[in-house]
């Protein structure tokens, strides 16, 4: 008789699919297994009876919005506003993705926290990003809660919320601690990607959350402790593609006052020819994608600029090799548009760009975690 070889079964992996799927359903559980966090259930209990309301009397964002007067001049009469700006949602869908985003982030961290210190901390986060993003001009009247969860987001991934498996059910027992912070990241670049107005939000978010976090006096010290040299030079890039992306000009559109600033290098009116808009240009890249390829190449680009800073936290910065045939199909939908005609700076810096995130060194070594806070004995 002949003897067969077992085959030794391999690890399961966080971010296989098994792997994601399962930890998924680990975590359903633990919801349900734990206590209920008193705040995070009245939040969404008053999102669902904000939602009703609405549908039974209709409103607008403008009924209930916050401008900056009311921000500078608080007035107790107009509660219904400083509350109704965090509760409004345009459609069930989402309503149901703040629901589902804050529920995972309370069920995670109240009861670790605190009620009292959960409800401080998110009172306050809710407060500094309408006053960032009203008084700075990124909205006229503020409504929604795409900044506050995207700062609260930032905060769980410092603070890594674990999960062990010890007493799952068999058939979702993974071999892993589930950190439940990137199920909330995936959840939020779905969130950003459809639901969010403007990235300026998110920018915002991350202001704040950061701000929160290094309150915290060996915040400094472990985020000095994480970054490598791989990861900073991810990150520059990242910041990079941001910029380029965002605010360098992809084309340029007539070469004949060029010449001006070239034969008179040091005259300052010259210089200004390229700002006040008597040269001519294209937009840049995501806004250039937004008006003449708008559909997918869009969300390709819009996803390229949420998935960038999420990577930067992760061990899986290899993942953005794909950016580079991103790129290159932004580059192809670009150039055949009719705002392409000359090159401009932000041309070479997106072929730049296409070629580094191929040719980047994503071999970093081993850390004991990223950008997460050490835990207390």
């Amino acid at each position: 008789m002949v003897g067969t070889a077992m085959k030794k079964e391999e690890p399961m992996v966080p971010d296989s699919p098994t792997g994601l799927a399962k930890s998924t359903c680990l975590l359903l559980q633990e919801f349900q297994n734990r206590a209920q966090p008193p705040f995070t259930v009245m939040f969404n209990l008053m999102l669902t009876v904000f939602f009703i309301n609405g549908m039974i009397w209709p409103m607008t964002f403008l009924d209930v919005c916050v401008s900056p007067n009311i921000i500078l001049e608080p007035d107790l009469r107009q509660w219904p506003r400083y509350l109704g700006h965090i509760m409004f949602a345009p459609s069930f869908f989402s309503m149901m993705k703040v629901f589902t985003i804050f529920g995972m982030i309370g069920y995670s961290m109240e009861n670790e926290m605190g009620s009292a210190k959960f409800a401080i901390m998110v009172t306050a986060i809710f407060g500094a990003c309408s006053v960032f993003t009203v008084l700075g001009g990124f909205e006229e009247c503020l409504h929604g809660v795409d900044a506050p969860l995207v700062a609260l987001a930032v905060v769980m991934h410092y603070t890594n919320p674990t999960f062990h498996p010890y007493g799952a059910d068999k058939g979702i027992r993974v071999d892993f601690a589930v950190e439940p912070r990137w199920h909330l990241w995936i959840l939020m670049t779905f969130h950003m990607l459809g639901g969010m107005r403007n990235l300026q939000l998110a920018g915002i978010g991350v202001m704040v959350g950061v701000m929160w976090i290094i309150r915290q006096a060996d915040s400094w010290q472990h985020f000095a402790a994480c970054v490598t040299h791989q990861r900073a030079m991810f990150a520059g890039h990242i910041f990079l593609l941001w910029f380029n992306f965002l605010m360098m000009p992809f084309s340029l559109q007539d070469l004949s006052r060029v010449g001006d600033t070239v034969m008179q290098p040091f005259d300052y009116n010259a210089w200004r020819m390229w700002f006040d808009g008597t040269i001519p240009i294209a937009p840049p890249v995501y806004y250039l994608t937004m008006v003449a390829t708008p559909g997918v190449v869009h969300y390709l680009a819009k996803l390229m600029l949420i998935t960038g800073a999420i990577l930067t936290l992760t061990p899986r910065m290899w993942y953005a090799k794909i950016y580079t045939f991103i790129i290159a199909l932004l580059l192809m939908n670009c150039l055949s548009t009719p705002l392409w005609i000359y090159p401009h700076v932000g041309f070479f810096v997106t072929v730049y760009l296409m070629i580094m995130f191929w040719r980047l060194d994503y071999n970093e070594p081993p850390v004991t975690g990223i950008l997460v806070k050490p835990k207390r004995n």
